[in-house]
């Protein structure tokens, strides 16, 4: 399946950014947005999170509200914009068009809210091209986010105010976002803005660690279990199956038991134990066990490389668990992690929204069954699935499975994306791309 790129940028760049990335050969489906300011920037990140793989950020400070605003963001994000070397380029270009412009009236609107004098002059006169640079993300990063999403005022505001006092003659220009503005003023500008080249090179940089997270996502992960009835006797082996095929029913999860010397192991991804505890916060788990079959457990959550590792390291947290009565994760960097807190817990039956409700009514399915859906795009990381998928994650036949298919399709919540061919004899399987918001 191919990566989503979003773009999110401003109008100016807008139309070279559209531009180039005609040229990109990457095999990645990209969409370009605009922000009006950082917090519609905000917003839009927001807004596309779960659909994109990507985001491309037009100017560190843009890209810095959007970090600050998504402390624990999921997906990866990289900022574009001018490097050093075009930057003193097109000073030289300024100079070589114009012999008599003075560089203490010319400034960059990025050293506005960091220093009193935001002039070329004072950039050239330190002997290290980056130390302003530092000051910059210096700034950026001390700042708060309302700090950071009101500067686009500031530096309107100080702008105007120099080039109404005649104190300046040019602005080198980081911000697209304030072009408009410059040109309502009519306010002599050039813009200072990325190559094709970078950009190519920041595209396929992006590529690579989108790669990288996702195989960092489907890290295996088992799950170790070690429950007790009331008084204190170990559950049989024959009872816990049922409640653990509960719970994969539960879940929507797509997993494998095992039972070894009194504790059970669900074998799974990294990516569906971060989903069912929410990051690392809760235990679902151990909640669901206590309040519905009243079962105490305790639970250790293990990521490893492979089987063995994640074995090996759910077994470390279950002993760590047991000890303290609760519930703990040991990474694939063996770092300890937890206690999770058990009082509350992922439920596919809450915070169902208005939209869950007019697609199961479209469909003619529960909107229990939505959310399902809903839960297994956001562990799988895909929309894609075919009828065996299906069936296997909701606990239910291929015939049921098969029926949900048709009524998303009927209700236009699915279509079949493509048929592929199996090796073995029988028919080709249709693989449906689903089309569920939240």
């Amino acid at each position: 399946m191919k990566a989503k790129i979003v773009i999110i940028t401003s109008k100016y760049l807008h139309a070279f950014m559209e531009e180039t990335v005609l040229g990109v050969k990457q095999d990645c489906d990209i969409q370009i947005l605009e922000y009006n300011n950082f917090y519609h920037a905000i917003e839009l990140y927001k807004e596309y999170e779960d659909q994109a793989d990507g985001f491309m950020i037009s100017g560190k400070a843009a890209q810095t509200v959007i970090l600050k605003a998504f402390p624990e963001h999921r997906k990866p994000i990289v900022s574009f914009e001018a490097s050093q070397v075009s930057e003193y380029r097109l000073f030289l270009e300024l100079l070589l068009e114009d012999r008599q412009l003075d560089t203490r009236r010319i400034i960059l609107d990025s050293m506005i809210p960091v220093t009193e004098d935001a002039s070329v002059d004072y950039l050239l006169s330190y002997p290290i091209p980056f130390h302003i640079k530092n000051m910059i993300m210096d700034w950026l990063t001390g700042s708060s986010l309302e700090e950071i999403a009101g500067v686009e005022a500031q530096i309107v505001e100080r702008i105007t105010e120099l080039w109404e006092g005649k104190k300046i003659d040019l602005v080198i220009c980081h911000y697209g976002s304030i072009v408009p503005v410059l040109e309502q003023y009519r306010i002599p500008y050039r813009y200072s803005g990325p190559t094709r080249e970078y950009l190519y090179s920041l595209l396929e940089s992006l590529l690579s660690e989108i790669e990288l997270k996702h195989l960092h996502d489907n890290l295996t992960g088992v799950i170790g279990v070690s429950a007790y009835s009331g008084d204190g006797q170990l559950i049989s082996e024959k009872k816990m199956q049922e409640i653990l095929i509960s719970i994969k029913n539960d879940f929507a999860l797509d997993v494998v038991f095992q039972e070894e010397e009194g504790y059970y192991y669900i074998f799974t991804t990294l990516r569906v134990i971060e989903h069912i505890t929410d990051r690392f916060r809760k235990c679902s788990i151990r909640f669901k066990l206590k309040k519905e079959y009243d079962i105490e457990a305790y639970v250790g959550y293990g990521i490893g490389y492979n089987v063995t590792m994640a074995k090996g390291n759910a077994k470390d947290a279950l002993k760590e668990a047991v000890f303290s009565k609760g519930c703990f994760v040991v990474d694939e960097q063996h770092n300890v992690l937890g206690p999770l807190d058990a009082r509350n817990y992922f439920e596919v039956k809450t915070e169902m929204s208005d939209e869950v409700f007019r697609t199961a009514d479209r469909c003619k399915l529960s909107s229990i069954t939505i959310q399902k859906l809903l839960s297994i795009i956001e562990m799988t990381g895909s929309n894609r699935i075919t009828q065996q998928n299906l069936a296997e994650h909701l606990g239910v036949t291929p015939r049921n499975a098969s029926r949900i298919l048709n009524n998303l399709v009927k209700g236009e919540a699915a279509t079949v994306a493509y048929t592929k061919s199996m090796t073995s004899k029988g028919r080709p399987v249709k693989v449906y791309e689903l089309n569920i918001k939240v």
